[in-house]
């Protein structure tokens, strides 16, 4: 049934081409529109109600190859482009505005792979692992923080107050519950900061973070974690302690065959990169912490 859902909003979309491949990261706007990042095709996906459309990345484009994905306020469109090491704006109809992190022929960043927005406080916040930093930045592109253990050659280079912390090829990160929330990868734990970036609590989860998972934050403040080698979501509280986990592989409603990007909306609906799958799955989140209802959406929505 889900595949067949997953096929009409497809064709509903973009005619008899069925384009949908690879989905990692996910966020979704205020006006209910899924936006989409395929890395295997290069493109981000912007569906919604007839007013969808895909931005176009590749060798011969302004984008080269989407990582994170954000939405701000106003709907504009945040696309960090991790071989660029940019982040390049987009307007809601999906017109290209301005870079952020470019200077001249250079880019701040070394390749940007996770991005959030604070909608309320207009911030955006990225991660560069290669160089163990997460950037605060405000919506123009003008650095504000940044978060790790920088190389000291390069602090007078960019403005910004520089916060320390142990962080190790930080890989994704999500905004919720007025928190900040950033896996390290290499240190195979998960930061929760206030959006200030004050550290308040850390844990490791009982599951990997080495590989590819996605991370969200519902509107209680639990944290969700998916494992991409194991094609399952854990619950956890921000003191770490695990709430909860459902999902197993399969190719079924409620199974994963790598899932790798999380979002969860302002309803409480998670929705899921089920990547190698090639689809969205929607789950609406209980009130009772550790459930989840399988939900569909269906192209007029």
């Amino acid at each position: 049934m889900l595949s067949s859902l997953r096929d009409n909003i497809v064709t509903f979309v973009y005619g008899r081409e069925r384009i949908l491949l690879a989905p990692h990261h996910v966020a979704v706007d205020s006006r209910g529109r899924i936006l989409i990042v395929d890395p295997d095709i290069r493109a981000v996906h912007v569906l919604g109600n007839g007013d969808s459309f895909r931005i176009a990345g590749g060798a011969q484009r302004r984008l080269r190859l989407p990582g994170g994905v954000a939405v701000d306020a106003a709907n504009n469109i945040y696309i960090a482009d991790s071989e660029r090491g940019l982040v390049l704006v987009y307007a809601p109809d999906g017109k290209f505005l301005r870079y952020i992190g470019k200077r001249g022929n250079e880019s701040l960043f070394h390749s940007p792979t996770a991005i959030a927005i604070d909608r309320d406080s207009g911030r955006l916040f990225l991660l560069d692992p290669p160089r163990h930093l997460l950037f605060v930045l405000d919506l123009e592109g003008n650095i504000l923080k940044r978060v790790g253990r920088p190389r000291p050659h390069a602090l007078g280079k960019v403005r910004g107050e520089t916060i320390l912390m142990d962080l190790g090829t930080p890989t994704e990160i999500a905004v919720g519950n007025k928190e900040l929330v950033v896996v390290d990868a290499a240190n195979s734990r998960v930061h929760v900061m206030d959006l200030e970036c004050n550290p308040l609590a850390q844990f490791t989860p009982g599951q990997s973070v080495a590989d590819g998972i996605g991370l969200g934050v519902d509107l209680t403040g639990n944290i969700y974690v998916s494992s991409a080698r194991d094609s399952h979501i854990g619950i956890y509280g921000r003191d770490g302690r695990q709430l909860g986990s459902f999902g197993r592989p399969g190719i079924e409603i409620g199974e994963f065959d790598s899932p790798a990007g999380l979002w969860i909306d302002g309803t409480n609906r998670l929705y899921v990169g089920d990547t190698n799958n090639g689809r969205i799955q929607v789950f609406q989140l209980s009130q009772n912490v550790g459930a989840a209802k399988e939900t569909a959406l269906s192209p007029r929505e």
